[in-house]
């Protein structure tokens, strides 16, 4: 061997230690970071003895607790946000609905009896003259994975005739769309991979979030759709899945970034033969800026939420 190659050698050596050492200090300060985060983050929310707590299921992550109560949100018995006179056996000769899905159906921002799944029956007998039992399964960030297996775990459990996802774009974000509650319950595998996605994120996609994780998680979104659906024909139930907008669109629906993504949604359930309910159109129809069905960009307002209950009732009753 030449001294050269030698010498070669002994640097290319000395460079990939040197990295290592880099990398292994970058990883540490890290794990000290995260755990310093982890305790400010879990007193700043709703973790001690109030709403949220940590699911034994390991899918889930977290859940609500019974009898848990933050701001306006509290829980039944079973820990969702429901009357706690309900049981898993329903109403005889009475339809029972099941909700399922975030934030948004959960009703964050609104009193219960605001909660679209709540209007929602009220609405199904005042105007379609159907009388029926609606039940709310929500947990706050959500996302498509954790959704499955609520229904799959929980509500099923309940035995409703019929299934209703209402899914919105942040459920196809895997990780930032909790609150950081997924980073919370779920450390990260590398911290230096974590802060190179965040740049990259940030730098490329600033303002094209959905479309990103659209475009990475389609495809585990479309099989747990499929799964839920599966799910509810193993009760002889029926399935629907309500894709809700993001509330960044003026009047008649303009400038709305999203219409080809919702678009590809609807196409990419069809395709699996998944019944399927586009929300933006009918906000759109009604010629008016999202702000005034929302709270912000994510939560509907109590008008929201009753155009979306009037809607869903109309497409399952209203040619009864």
């Amino acid at each position: 061997m030449s001294e050269f190659s030698k010498k070669l050698g002994i640097l290319i050596g000395s460079t990939l230690i040197s990295l290592l050492l880099v990398v292994g200090l970058a990883e540490g300060y890290g794990h000290y970071r995260y755990s310093q985060w982890k305790e400010q983050y879990a007193l700043e929310g709703d973790w001690y003895n109030r709403l949220t707590q940590p699911s034994q299921n390991i899918q889930l992550m977290w859940e609500y607790r019974p009898y848990g109560q933050y701001a306006s949100i509290k829980t039944n018995r079973f820990g969702f946000r429901e009357k706690d006179t309900i049981s898993t056996a329903g109403p005889p000769g009475l339809e029972r609905v099941a909700f399922i899905g975030d934030s948004i159906t959960l009703g964050l921002g609104v009193e219960p009896e605001e909660m679209f799944s709540a209007q929602f029956q009220v609405m199904a007998y005042a105007n379609h003259q159907k009388e029926l039992q609606s039940l709310n399964f929500s947990v706050d960030g959500y996302n498509a994975l954790q959704i499955q297996e609520m229904l799959t775990s929980k509500a099923l459990a309940f035995n409703p005739d019929l299934i209703v996802y209402a899914m919105c774009l942040n459920d196809f974000d895997f990780k930032d769309s909790s609150g950081e509650k997924i980073r919370y319950f779920q450390k990260p595998r590398s911290f230096i991979f974590e802060r190179l996605e965040r740049e990259l994120l940030w730098r490329f996609y600033v303002d094209d979030f959905h479309r990103y994780h659209y475009g990475k998680n389609n495809a585990a979104v479309m099989d747990a759709i499929a799964e839920m659906q599966r799910a509810a024909q193993s009760i002889k139930a029926r399935f629907l899945v309500v894709l809700v907008p993001v509330f960044n669109f003026n009047a008649e629906g303009a400038g709305y970034p999203y219409a080809k993504l919702h678009k590809a949604i609807g196409e990419n359930l069809r395709l699996k033969d998944i019944p399927f309910l586009d929300l933006f159109g009918y906000f759109a129809d009604t010629e008016s800026h999202s702000s005034r069905y929302s709270l912000d960009i994510w939560h509907p307002n109590a008008t929201g939420h009753a155009l979306i209950a009037e809607v869903i009732a109309k497409q399952l009753y209203g040619s009864q």
